[in-house]
């Protein structure tokens, strides 16, 4: 089996740069399990159940599954997303109502998550929510090499396409229901009291039922709200301040 890890950082273009390699892999006939895991448990209940696939795509946050991959298969491949950090305080703050504090906080761990990243080589293919942005084309046929695979200037348009339906069909998910947020509670609190009922059930319908319930789509692992089109310059003056101080020599230093 190949693992293909998206080890973005949070809010950095990870989604999306998943669903450009979703498709890089569908218009190349490669047929692929894939799921979002926030940590190496996620990973592992999942990758065993996807060994009939050829391919596994992650999607994860934590730098800790692409090393736990790394050490189970030697044919791993990572994809880290980055991000100004100005950028993913002012798209947190739009998406997840972060306070100025729980901002700086996220900033915290994501630069000592990229730290221990870095230091145990864990980075891999590096792409910048500027360049997914600024020349999708080119971002999407850079990605394709890194996977080594043959990709036409027809396919690329077509995966243009796709990517921009996508964001399109996005616009149009409705928020999560006061129904939908109980129902899910309740299943929470349920597998909270019976642990077996949560190991037993199949990790696919776990998380089929998981998207529906949070409104979000299974396969893209876009959602509502996914999109925030936050600028930096709506941070309150203070917190961007304090951000430039604490993390611009730092951001020069790691992101190119």
């Amino acid at each position: 089996m190949k693992i293909i890890i998206i080890s973005g950082l949070k809010r950095s273009g990870s989604t999306l740069c998943f669903n450009i390699v979703r498709s890089i892999l569908k218009s190349n006939g490669r047929s692929f399990s894939q799921e979002f895991c926030k940590d190496v448990k996620d990973f592992t209940e999942v990758l065993d159940a996807s060994n009939s696939s050829d391919i596994f795509v992650c999607k994860t946050h934590d730098f800790k599954v692409v090393e736990f991959a790394k050490s189970r298969c030697n044919d791993t491949l990572n994809i880290t997303t980055y991000r100004n950090l100005d950028e993913i305080a002012a798209s947190g703050i739009a998406k997840f109502n972060w306070s100025n504090e729980n901002a700086l906080i996220n900033l915290d761990m994501i630069v000592n998550n990229w730290a221990y990243a870095k230091k145990r080589n864990l980075l891999g293919e590096l792409v910048s929510y500027k360049s997914l942005n600024a020349d999708i084309k080119k971002t999407i046929d850079k990605i394709a090499k890194y996977l080594n695979i043959d990709i036409s200037n027809q396919e690329i348009s077509n995966i243009v396409r796709i990517i921009e339906n996508q964001k399109d069909n996005m616009s149009n998910v409705n928020k999560l229901t006061l129904l939908k947020r109980r129902f899910f509670f309740l299943l929470n609190f349920i597998a909270f009291k019976f642990p077996i009922l949560k190991t037993s059930l199949n990790i696919k319908i776990k998380n089929k039922l998981k998207y529906f319930l949070t409104s979000g789509n299974p396969d893209t692992l876009l959602h509502s709200n996914h999109i925030t089109g936050s600028n930096p310059n709506n941070l309150e003056f203070d917190l961007r301040e304090e951000i430039h101080r604490k993390y611009n020599a730092w951001q020069q230093r790691n992101f190119k």
